[in-house]
């Protein structure tokens, strides 16, 4: 990434500017045509450090190491994405501490985003501009001063067309924004080489893949340990691309988007290892998918894809009543209604879905009932009863449905059945009894996770046949296959929202997801 982002930075170079890491810049700016027919965005990152000290960063300075950004809008064009292969940026300065990028005139952006035909042949170019006035519109971003009645940022969407969407409102930038390391390793060298190493990044486009080339890379960090050759390290000043799909767990086994992989060199190595950057070879597990190559001629493979210790993989959780984490690491309380069905994830083509219905939930506290004290009290709601539909490898539809019924089988509380059009279905599913609840854990191409069923406290003394009333579940998502990403929807896929954040709750109930088929199944 380094020295591929700007065309003319010098990060990633045998003349590596020091600190070439830099600061990490999040930035948004809000969009809409003259006519205000749709709404659009404008969201990246860029890094830099203002090493002269005049409390600006300037790419004319070589200050700005790196950029990238994504334009996305309910309009025409969906999503135009600035990134390193086709983006020049021309123009950026930016007032360190200010949180904004336009609303004084020092201030300035200018980057053009190249239009190649199926060919690869250049055809033109879409520009995004901001307090530019020698191509965009001449207004301050001033929100009120004196450039106010003038556009102070443009946007093309259409390489022949010019500007078509327009902005009165400065850029708002989120200096040194929250990362995510995701430590990685990698074998199976002849030599017994290993691969080690932890990149940080931001997924601020929210497709569910980090891409060196959107800039969402902004720290990394490899060693290549070989017994036979030495040991050789790669950081920020060297040239370096990655790409990595979210949630999966490797890097080279994925062929979707910019197409997962690392690129690593310096002047005497380079390091490639799937489809991706460098355009090598997807990790089957039968084909050699990773290269270490020197200089002088040296080469070692492997046929492993690198193994990433990803912490975003666990993230989305329901617990008791309920509180949700969901996949974006957004966390909240949902109410919901008792006797109601909602979703917690579900894919437009059907691939994966999980349905709960909700049931009046209890805790520990006093309350009366037919002249009796009693150690328990109502009190809002939990999940009752959950269906859960996967495909398969081989393309069988799976449906998982547990109840808190209590009965005769494997689970010590509640229990569940398999529907399946086959008797031996491509998904494992695991019975786990603890002394305090049963678990069942499935495995399925698509998606990975875990249902606990929880019996009523014994504090409680709650009557054996009573005791379905007073059992609940909680639900954690370990993984969703990137391959469904794009599509998924429900209250887990929700990406926005803060402790306390308020949920329209009727928007995920499951009838406006599944169809009453799988509806129906629900306990």
């Amino acid at each position: 990434m380094k020295g591929r982002t700007l065309w003319f930075v010098l990060c990633g170079t045998a003349v590596a500017l020091p600190h070439c890491a830099g600061k990490v810049f999040k930035f948004t700016q809000q969009f809409s045509p003259i006519d205000n027919s749709y709404q659009a965005t404008v969201k990246g990152i860029f890094t830099g450090e203002d090493m002269n000290g005049d409390g600006y960063i300037k790419l004319s300075d070589m200050e700005v190491f790196t950029f990238g950004a994504v334009f996305e809008s309910n309009g025409p064009v969906a999503t135009i994405e600035f990134d390193s292969r086709y983006t020049i940026v021309n123009k950026l300065v930016y007032e360190v501490g200010s949180g904004e990028l336009g609303d004084v005139s020092e201030e300035e952006l200018q980057s053009f985003r190249a239009i190649l035909d199926e060919n690869g042949t250049f055809m033109d170019a879409v520009g995004y501009v901001v307090n530019d006035f020698a191509v965009g519109p001449g207004g301050l971003c001033d929100l009120g001063g004196l450039g106010s009645s003038f556009p102070c940022s443009a946007l093309g969407t259409d390489a022949y067309e010019g500007f078509d969407v327009f902005s009165v409102t400065p850029v708002t930038v989120v200096e040194d924004p929250a990362t995510i390391s995701f430590p990685f390793l990698q074998g199976g060298y002849s030599d017994g080489s290993t691969v080690s190493g932890v990149f940080e990044a931001i997924d601020y486009d929210k497709n569910w893949q980090i891409s060196s080339f959107l800039a969402e890379v902004v720290a990394f960090s490899m060693t290549f340990d070989s017994p036979t050759l030495g040991q050789f390290t790669y950081t920020d000043e060297d040239a370096f691309d990655l790409v990595y799909d979210l949630g999966s767990g490797f890097i080279g086994d994925g062929s979707i988007l910019d197409v997962e992989g690392i690129m690593a060199q310096d002047m005497d190595t380079i390091f490639s290892v799937g489809d991706g950057p460098a355009g090598s070879q997807l990790c089957d597990g039968q084909t050699e998918c990773a290269t270490f190559l020197t200089l002088a001629g040296d080469m070692l493979t492997s046929k492993e894809a690198v193994l990433v210790k990803d912490p975003t993989t666990a993230g989305a959780t329901v617990l008791s009543d309920p509180h949700i984490q969901t996949l974006h690491g957004s966390t909240f309380d949902f109410e919901g209604v008792t006797g109601r069905v909602y979703t917690m994830i579900s894919h437009r083509e059907g691939l994966v879905s999980v349905l709960a219905r909700f049931g009046s939930a209890y805790a520990t506290g006093v309350s009366f009932a037919e002249g009796n004290l009693l150690p328990y009290h109502e009190e809002g709601t939990w999940i009752s009863s959950m269906v859960v539909a996967l495909t398969a490898g081989d393309g069988t539809a799976v449906v998982l449905i547990v109840s808190p019924d209590s009965g005769e089988g494997d689970l010590s509380y509640g229990t569940f059945r398999v529907l399946s059009g086959t008797d031996n279905p491509a998904v494992k599913i695991t019975v786990n009894n603890k002394a305090s609840y049963s678990a069942i854990a499935f495995n399925a191409t698509h998606m990975d996770g875990e249902i606990s069923i929880v019996p009523p406290k014994p504090a409680w003394d709650v009557p054996l046949d009573q005791r379905t009333r007073f059992t609940h579940m909680n639900f954690k998502l370990q993984r969703l296959s990137p391959s469904v990403h794009d599509g998924v929807g429900g209250i887990l896929a929700i990406s926005t929202g803060e402790p306390g954040y308020l949920v329209d709750e009727a928007n995920f109930e499951a009838d406006k997801f599944v169809g009453a088929d799988l509806l129906n199944l629900v306990p």
